[in-house]
Parts: C-alpha cells; sequence; structure tokens
C-alpha cells in the first residue's frame, strides 16, 4: 500500500464551489441529501438501503485521485487500464452509510480497484491503515514475502504496528493469489526492462519492485 500523496491537501474546486441560490458549497450540499437519505432509511421511512448518488462529483473527482496515484489503485498498487482510469471505482476510506458526514471528504476519498473496492465493501476497523496519513509509511508496517509475493506484516514493527497492517491486509484482501503472483509477474517484466529507462510508475506494485530491486527507482 502505497504513501498516497494527497494533492491538494484541502478540498478541490469542485467541492469548493458556491451555489449562487443558497451560498452553500457543493460539498455540505451533497453531504446534507445524502445524509437525510441515510437518516430516512434508519429512522424506517424507506424500505431499501439509499444507493448513493455522486450528483456527478465523480466525473471531476476521480481524475484528480487517479493523477495522484499515478493511475494506480491506492490499496493493491495494481495499474489502472486507460478505462479504468475514467471508471474505476472511487473508495470511501470511512464508509459512506455508516459515517455519511464524511461521504464527500476530499481525504475520505480514494481511487480503487475493482477487487480492492469489493473486499472492503462497508467494512471498516479502527487498526485499518489510511494510505495518506502524515505518519504512514510504507516500511514500517509491510514486508514482502519474495518467494510467494505475499504482502506480510513487518516482524520488526511494535506489536500494535503489526495488528494495524494484519487488518489491513484481511480488509482489502492483499494477499489474494492473483495479487501476489502478479507482484512476481511485474517484478520480472521490470527487471527485463532495468537500462531502457523504463518509468516505476508505469507499473503495478511499484513499493514490491522498489524493494525487489536495489535502488531501482535511481535506475
Amino acid at each position: 500500500m502505497r504513501k498516497f500523496n494527497r494533492i491538494p491537501i484541502d478540498s478541490p474546486d469542485c467541492l469548493k464551489k458556491t451555489d449562487e441560490h443558497s451560498g452553500e458549497t457543493k460539498q455540505k450540499i451533497c453531504t446534507e441529501k445524502w445524509k437525510k437519505r441515510v437518516a430516512k432509511f434508519r429512522e424506517g421511512q424507506i424500505k431499501n438501503s439509499p444507493d448513493f448518488n455522486w450528483y456527478g462529483l465523480d466525473r471531476e473527482l476521480r481524475p484528480l485521485l487517479v493523477g495522484i496515484s499515478q493511475s494506480h489503485c491506492a490499496f493493491c498498487d495494481c495499474v489502472f487500464s486507460h478505462d479504468d482510469t475514467e471508471h474505476c471505482p472511487i473508495e470511501h476510506f470511512y464508509p459512506k452509510k455508516k459515517e455519511p458526514d464524511k461521504a464527500f471528504d476530499w481525504d475520505n476519498l480514494f481511487p480503487i480497484c475493482t477487487i480492492c473496492n469489493t473486499s472492503k465493501g462497508a467494512k471498516f476497523d479502527t487498526k485499518l491503515l489510511k494510505p495518506d496519513a502524515p505518519d504512514y509509511e510504507f516500511g514500517d508496517y509491510f514486508v514482502f514475502n519474495y518467494k510467494t509475493g505475499e504482502m506480510e506484516p513487518n516482524p520488526s514493527a511494535t506489536p500494535d504496528q503489526q495488528k494495524r497492517a494484519a487488518k489491513t491486509i484481511e480488509i482489502y484482501n492483499l494477499k489474494r493469489k492473483g495479487l501476489c503472483r502478479d507482484r512476481i509477474e511485474e517484478l520480472k517484466f521490470y527487471e527485463g526492462n532495468i537500462g531502457t529507462e523504463a518509468n516505476i510508475d508505469s507499473y503495478g506494485h511499484r513499493d514490491y519492485i522498489e524493494r525487489g530491486i536495489p535502488n531501482c527507482a535511481q535506475r
């Protein structure tokens, strides 16, 4: 799970845009609409759990989020196809139905692949690691097993760090077999292209590659 350096740090213009009639920001207007729908469901006024509505904001938010991650999933770091960059899910780190007030918070949104998104669903745990947290660094929590391609808690980390790493791996299913095979194959592919001025951001699983080849980021 690569460090996610969020830029801008504050909400982007599409969320801060002010409605000329109410004077409220787009973010606040959309948040209040969503909170009302969730409240009606919780109070039994509607039977079915409400479907989330981006109110068109996803079309503006997705390119910004994908740009920050260089077109990678913020959790497994697989690289998106061109089609994915236009249609990938947007992850709500704090689930949008459990924490409706955070549904449109900029720092709650991440680009995510379909598999990680399905694995996470509406699950949440206070131990879950947030990739844009100021104090988050991959090596403080995780290591890779280069025989299996598995991502594991760092045995040198503190007990609390290991628990947080394990919970993050569990919730996003970051040890799934296909993902482990992809890491191994991507490293081999990168090794075969060293010396061709290949950009590390063109590859998936960049942390796996960088730790598998010493100083590969400078090659």
